[in-house]
C-alpha cells in the first residue's frame, strides 16, 4: 500500500483492493482498458488503478468517447482527459461521434462498444474497467423495480462480467468525493447530471433522499447487499435485462 496516499485515500483505496481480491477483478500482469470520461467517478477510478498498478504490474491504458452533445464543455472533457493521460503517462485513445450522426440514445452505446472492443483487440486489453459505485448500484435496483424484474434484474450490475470489472462497487458516491478531496483531483462536472427529466436522476435526486430521510438512512448499502444476495444465486446472471430506454429513462452518457 502507498505511504505517500493521506490516511483517508489509503483507506478507501485499500476497500477497493480487497473488494477486487474477492472477486478476482484481475491478475497480475493483466492489461486493463480505463473508461474515463472526466467526471469524479472515473477520475476515481483512474487514480485508485494508477496506484494499485504498482503493487500488481498490470498495464494501463485510458479509453474516452467525444459524444459532442454538449458543445465547449465536450471538448473541455476531451482535453481534460487528454491532460490526466500525460500527468499519469498512460497511453489515451479519444474517439469522436460523427458530427452529422443521429443521437439516438442505442447508436450512442454501440458507438462507444464498438470503440472499447476495438481497443481491446488492437491493444491485447484483457479487462474494461468501468467506474459504477454503490449509488450507480442503488439506483439501477430501484429502476429495475419500477419498470419490473426478477431474480437477474435485482442481481444488478455484476463487480466482474465477461471482460468488465467494476471497481468502484466498493465506494458509495460520497466516499469517492471524500477520496479526491483526500488527492486533490479535479474533475469535470456534467450538469445534464442534475436534469431531473430522466428517470435515472429523478431516482438519484429524489427519490433515493427520501428513501434514506423516511425509510432507512442506510439505503444505499441496504440495496448494495440485496443485489450480492441475488447475484449469489443467479451466479451466471448476465447484466440487468436491456430495454430500449424512452428520452425520459435516458442517463447521459459521460461515465462509461
Amino acid at each position: 500500500m502507498p505511504r505517500s496516499l493521506p490516511f483517508e485515500a489509503r483507506r478507501l483505496l485499500k476497500r477497493v483492493q480487497t473488494f477486487a481480491a474477492a472477486h478476482t477483478l484481475w491478475n497480475p500482469d493483466s492489461r486493463i482498458l480505463l473508461a474515463i470520461s472526466g467526471g469524479p467517478d472515473s477520475v476515481c477510478l483512474l487514480d485508485i488503478m494508477a496506484f494499485l498498478s504498482q503493487k500488481y504490474s498490470f498495464t494501463l491504458g485510458i479509453a474516452h468517447v467525444n459524444y459532442r452533445l454538449r458543445g465547449k464543455d465536450s471538448e473541455a472533457d476531451e482535453q481534460f482527459v487528454r491532460d490526466l493521460a500525460q500527468r499519469y503517462q498512460i497511453p489515451c485513445f479519444i474517439k469522436h461521434y460523427p458530427s452529422d450522426g443521429l443521437r439516438d440514445e442505442n447508436m450512442l452505446r454501440d458507438f462507444r462498444s464498438a470503440f472499447f472492443t476495438t481497443l481491446k483487440k488492437q491493444h491485447r486489453y484483457d479487462r474494461l474497467a468501468l467506474g459504477h459505485h454503490m449509488d450507480d448500484q442503488a439506483e439501477t435496483l430501484l429502476m429495475n423495480l419500477i419498470r419490473g424484474t426478477g431474480p437477474m434484474g435485482m442481481a444488478g450490475m455484476l463487480p466482474k462480467h465477461g471482460s468488465h470489472i467494476r471497481p468502484l462497487l466498493a465506494l458509495d458516491r460520497t466516499q469517492i468525493l471524500r477520496y479526491l478531496a483526500a488527492r486533490s483531483l479535479e474533475f469535470r462536472t456534467d450538469q445534464s447530471n442534475a436534469d431531473t427529466r430522466y428517470t435515472r436522476n429523478r431516482i438519484r435526486h429524489e427519490l433515493l433522499p427520501l428513501l434514506r430521510d423516511r425509510f432507512n438512512p442506510n439505503i444505499v448499502a441496504t440495496l448494495v447487499r440485496s443485489a450480492s444476495r441475488f447475484q449469489a444465486i443467479t451466479p451466471q446472471a448476465p447484466q440487468a435485462p436491456k430495454t430500449t430506454p424512452t428520452k425520459a429513462d435516458r442517463k447521459p452518457l459521460n461515465k462509461h
